[in-house]
Parts: structure tokens; sequence; C-alpha cells
């Protein structure tokens, strides 16, 4: 009988982690897979999780078990009427304004019903078998973590085997068909519940004595600060450490693990080894994120991954240790859900407005500090108080100093003027508010002097992430990041932008994309497209009378290279004569509506590391790109990634659709090119003829491709995320 039980949590939980990655697949890309979509979609998900739970606990108090299943039941075929999940075709994603209303709905219409479905089972299936009267049925709470290794392998799964070996559509199907086996199975534990349930249970149940608000708050803070802290996680490496493709999989995998692991049956890792472990591991990592420490990534990035794994370990284990009798299992399971749907709230909602950096890991940082088990019970208000302010007062001391003493060595003393208040916080450990608080002193002192590269000039976030514009006075440049993506540089003068007549970075005229812009003719009226505006210093090549129009998706960044005093490119080139357009919204579907013909589309829309699958499919060259080039004309893509290797994927389409490609990387830069701010980077041109070409095909710097490249050919149904990563080729 309970292997029926576990069975059954196990395919619903596999379910439910399936059709994420599966939606994101079929949606995600047309926003630009930002992090601040991954954030919004988690939060869809925890929201449609916490009205399950809330079913899965009204009804049980108001049906009883055997009525519930009987209504459960139906709750389940609705859905089922519905699948195959496929996106329909009359949606389309807003251009110019904010997209979060219009992914909301969608997710709601696609995955809303089953997602719904399939999430009440966890406590519902617990509920059932703890009225059963089996010999474990008295503590069912291990089954949770059944459930959640069906979670874990199914968020594993997918990405192995799942995406490179399935369509979209055979995915959907696949989803479908287990939908139906999940049907299947709770119609047995139904049975069984009928079978082996007490009279009593018939009815509604009984009044229980109600919990203490003081626990139902603890409980939702154990569970906002783990769900809060493993999207803040994700955020903070893709800003600030390094935009890894499928790095979101890491933390989402170990929060789930923690659950396994915290209600399991027999403990792997006992309760007490990660409360005493957590706050050394978040005073080191408390003084990475003070320094700005984010290389070398190998030794920086466990740290963090390690200390998100503890603080998760610890709050989810204060729960497991915390649990209820099972009169009170579903209001437990809700008041969690409730929590990590606050800080999916906190993460996707609150921080993109409030903060202009990724302010939500320091803070959920400190409230995971906050939680800690009191190793001191004996303690008083005010001390709480005054040894965190003079800890604090250290700290702000030991930011300043700089100011006035300079040491040789920066490095040094950065970890000097940052180490002694962390130090100085092993002082508070046996108090949790006192160890907080110094914590968060600690982060507020180092606000003082922002470790960013360079000083900053502008800092703000949109729905597409963090930008930021530093001013690099060794090489007398204003710079724009994107995390950790640079997208363009312009030399300053007494604070303003200057010599925009020369483009830099990706653009540099002696790399590829300077080789073929500077063969434009002045004299003829081009009509240049381009996908991916940055600093928008292509324009640098365009002369009086010529025309370009930029794609863009994020209008923040269109600000910033237009309107704010940090850049000028736009600005001198419209001067000059050259006729300007952006275009604000996706890619893919802008320009597919545009009534333009381009001599030259330059498409830079890969040199981020979150790569917008939807423009490199065949539908995407073939029904937008090629329609939109001119007989004459050819594509020119910036392919520079740290961690994709997109050859193979371009060579595949070009072999498909019969185009003409050349190649070439330029990462032999010489000093003198880097203080003119060229960057290492990789181009492709693609025509439909060797004739559109001839300029690379005469210089031996361009290295033509010719046929298919191993590799699958991506379409909008295909896709394989893995088969390019260069740390996976060796």
């Amino acid at each position: 009988m309970i292997w029926v039980f576990i069975l059954t949590l196990f395919a619903s939980s596999s379910l439910l982690f399936m059709v994420q990655p599966m939606f994101a697949k079929m949606a995600l890309p047309m926003l630009g897979g930002s992090p601040g979509v991954w954030n919004l979609c988690m939060l869809f998900f925890q929201a449609t999780l916490l009205a399950g739970y809330g079913y899965a606990h009204l009804t049980s108090r108001w049906l009883g078990v055997k009525k519930q299943a009987l209504l459960h039941l139906v709750v389940m075929v609705i859905p089922a009427l519905m699948l195959p999940m496929a996106i329909p075709e009359t949606w389309v994603a807003p251009r110019e304004s904010d997209p979060t209303l219009w992914l909301l709905a969608l997710l709601g219409v696609v995955v809303g019903l089953p997602f719904f479905a399939v999430s009440t089972m966890g406590p519902l299936m617990q509920k059932w078998f703890a009225s059963t009267g089996h010999m474990h049925a008295k503590d069912p709470y291990f089954l949770y973590a059944a459930s959640n290794f069906g979670s874990m392998l199914a968020l594993l799964a997918y990405p192995i085997a799942l995406e490179p070996m399935l369509r979209l559509s055979g995915q959907s199907n696949l989803w479908a068909a287990g939908y139906i086996g999940l049907v299947v199975m709770t119609g047995l534990c139904a049975m069984i519940v009928y079978r082996t349930a007490s009279d009593t249970e018939e009815v509604a149940m009984s009044p229980v004595a109600p919990l203490p608000w003081g626990r139902r708050l603890r409980w939702t803070a154990l569970a906002f600060v783990p769900s809060s802290l493993m999207l803040a996680v994700t955020t903070y490496f893709t800003s600030d450490i390094a935009s890894v493709p499928l790095l979101w999989i890491i933390p989402l995998a170990l929060y789930l693990l923690t659950f396994i692991l915290v209600f399991a049956q027999k403990k792997v890792l006992p309760h007490r080894w990660m409360v005493m472990s957590l706050p050394t591991l978040l005073l080191v990592l408390v003084l990475l994120l003070v320094i700005g420490a984010n290389n070398p990534v190998w030794l920086i990035a466990p740290a963090h991954i390690l200390t998100f794994f503890v603080a998760t370990m610890v709050c989810h284990g204060e729960l497991a240790e915390d649990r209820p009798e099972t009169a009170h299992l579903t209001e437990f399971y809700l008041i969690m859900s409730f929590g990590g749907v606050l800080g999916g709230l906190f993460n996707a909602l609150v921080a993109p407005i409030a903060f202009d950096s990724a302010a939500e890991y320091p803070i959920t940082l400190v409230l995971a500090a906050l939680l800690l088990p009191a190793r001191n019970a004996v303690g008083h208000w005010k001390t709480d108080l005054a040894q965190p302010a003079v800890v604090g007062a250290i700290a702000v001391l030991c930011a300043l100093a700089p100011r006035f003493v300079s040491l040789p060595i920066p490095a040094l003393e950065s970890l000097i003027s940052s180490g002694v208040p962390v130090a100085l916080c092993l002082t508070l450990v046996e108090r949790p508010i006192r160890f907080g608080l110094g914590l968060a002193a600690v982060f507020l002192a180092g606000m003082l002097n922002p470790n960013y590269e360079g000083s900053l000039m502008f800092a703000e976030r949109s729905f597409f992430g963090i930008h930021r514009v530093t001013h690099w006075q060794d090489r007398g440049v204003n710079a724009l990041m994107h995390g950790t993506t640079l997208h363009g540089l312009q030399f300053v003068e007494d604070g303003k932008p200057v010599r925009s007549d020369v483009p830099m970075t990706y653009y540099h005229r002696t790399g590829p994309a300077g080789q073929v812009l500077q063969t434009l003719p002045k004299s003829r009226q081009l009509n240049l497209g381009m996908i991916g505006l940055g600093t928008g210093s292509l324009v640098a090549y365009a002369d009086k009378g010529q025309k370009v129009t930029y794609y863009e998706i994020d209008p923040l960044v269109t600000w910033i290279a237009d309107k704010s005093p940090y850049f000028s490119y736009m600005r001198d080139a419209r001067a000059r004569g050259v006729e300007l357009n952006v275009i604000h919204g996706d890619a893919r579907l802008t320009l597919a509506e545009s009534p333009d013909v381009y001599d030259i589309l330059v498409i830079d829309a890969f040199s981020s590391d979150s790569v917008p699958v939807h423009l490199l499919t065949v539908e995407a060259f073939r029904d937008v790109y090629l329609p939109k080039v001119s007989d004459g004309g050819f594509m020119l893509m910036n392919v520079s990634s740290r961690y994709l290797d997109l050859l193979p994927v371009l060579a595949n389409l070009a072999d498909h659709l019969d185009l003409v490609l050349y190649e070439q990387e330029d990462d032999d830069l010489t000093p003198a090119m880097r203080a003119e701010g060229k960057e290492a980077a990789r181009w492709v041109v693609m025509a439909r003829s060797r004739a559109n070409l001839e300029p690379m095909a005469s210089d031996s710097r361009w290295v033509e491709h010719k046929g298919a490249e191993p590799g699958p050919l991506w379409t909008d149904d295909f896709s394989n995320i893995l088969s390019v990563l260069r740390a996976l080729k060796g």
C-alpha cells in the first residue's frame, strides 16, 4: 500500500518540475530569458502551488478524506481535457510595456489548471495516507522526501535527457501521458482510502486546537528565506559572477534536495551540524560580497552555493523539527507554501522596483542569520542592539579609512577594511539577533565603498536585468555593463562622452565587424538593421543619408544609449545626418512586422550568455531574417560568448537553408588595441550567395564553413543548450 502513495507522489512532483522548463522553452525566450523572467515564472508556480495547498487544506477540513477523494478525482479529470499543452498562436509579447501581466496571463492559460491539479498532490496524499491506519500513518512527513526526490530528478533529467531527445510537441505529449497515468494512480490511492479510512473520516473532521500565531509566523519566515535566497543567488550569479546557461538549475536542485534530506526518516546530515557551520559560512560569504570578489569563479562560486545550501538546510531543518501532528498537516504545508510565495513576491516584484542592485541577496542572508536557533538564551534587548551598533560604527570607520590612508596593495586594503568588522561579528554568533544585525551593519557600511570596476555613474534595474554605467578612469571611458557582460564603451573627456567616430568593444575598426562595416560605401543610401542596441556604437560606421534601425527589447538600454549623458554615439550620428530609429520589443516579432529591407542585418543578441534561443532557429532565419535582407545583402552576427560555441548551430542553419557562411575569431589583442577599447570577439557573416561576401571571401582572416557541423538543427520545436556548452565540448 505505501508504495502506491510513494509512486503517486513521485509522479506528481516529477510532472510539476517537468512542466516548468518545458513552458520556459515554449515561451520565455520571447522575453529574452532574463533573470526577471525566471523569477516571475517561479512566482507564478509558487502562487499556484499555494492555491493547490489551500484547496487541500480546506477540503480536508470541510469534507474529510473520503468525500475529498471523490471531489479530487473530478478536479484531476477536468485539466486532462485541455492537454497536451501548447502556446496559443494569438499570443504576442508586448513591445514597450512591462510584460509582467502578459506573462502571468499566458502562464495561467497554458499551464494554470494542470499545474494546479498536480500541485495539490503533496499534502493530499500525505493526508490520505495518514487516514489509512498504516504503521507509519502517524508521521507521514517522510512522503514529502519522496515528493521532492521526484521534483529534483525531473528538474535534472529535463536538460540532460528530455530536451536533447524530444521536440516540444513530444515533451508536451509525454507530459499529457504522464498526467493521465497520475489520474489512474490517484484513483488507486482513493480506493485504498475508501477501504481503510475510519468511518469518522466520512464527515467533516472534528475541530482541533488552533496553532499559535507565533508558530505560524515562524514557519512562514523559515519558508520565506530559502525561497527568496534561491532566487537571489540565481540573480546574483547571472548579474555579478557568471551568466552561465542553465545555472538556475543548481540552486533549485539544491533547494529540493534540502527537503529530501530534512524530511527523510534517516538523517544523512544532522541538523546540529548545519546550525553550527552556518555562521562561519555566512561570515566568509559576507566578506566576499563586501569586497566584491567574483574571481576566480571556480573558488568564489562554491562559497555562494555552499552557504545557500547550508542556510536552506537550517531553515528547512527547523521546519522539519517543528512539524505538527497530522491534524495540522495540510495547514503546515499551506503556511510553508505561503512563505515560499512571499519569497517569490519579494524577489520578482518588490526587489526590481526597490533596488538598483541585487540587494535582496544580502537582505536574505541577514534574515537567515536572524532565524538561527539561539545558542545562548540569556540576553537583553539593549545589548542585542548595542553590540551590533558598535560593530557597525567600526565597520563605517574601516570603510572610510581608505579615503585617508592608502596601502600599496589595493586588494589588501579592501580586505583589511572589510575583514575587521566581519571578524568582529564572530563575537555575536551566540545570539541570532545580534549576529544578524551585525551582518546588516557590515553590509550597510560596505555601501560606502561599492566594489565596481571604476566609479559608478548610474545603476538601474529593469525587467531584463541590472544595468550599470561606470567610469574607468585608467582608460578614460564610460562602460555599460549588463551583469557581467560588457555592452559598450565610449571615451570621456571632462565628464562628457567624446570621439563618437571611434567604435569600441566588439565593433572596433580592426576587428571582424569593423573589417566588414568599413567597406560600406559612404555615398550609397544604405539601410542597416541592428538587433541589440548596447551603447549604439555601430552608428559610428554610418554616414549622412544612411539609415540605421535598432531592435531593442529593453527601453532602459535605449535611454542609456540615446538620452543619458554617458554616451553620445546616437546623438552625434543624428547630428551628422544619419537617420536613426529604435523599435522596442522582441526582435523576432517586431522585425517580422517591419516593412523595411536591409542591406546588412546585424544580429548582436548572442553576446550575453543568456541566449534567446528563438533567434537561432530555422524559422527565425527562414521566415524573418532572410526576407528582411536585400538580394545583395548579408547578415552579420556577433557570437562572442564565454560559455557557448554557437558556430555549429549557425553552420547547420546555413547548410539547411543553402547559405554561405564565413567566420572569424579575433582574440589576439595587443595592449594598444585594448587601450583603444577593443574586445576579443567572434563574428559570423551569412548570405545567399558567395558574391555578396566578396570582401570576406578574399580575406584570409575569414574562414568559410561548408556543410553541416556535428549537432542538431535548431527549430522552434527543438533546441539543445547542452550541445553548445564549451565545458562539455572540451
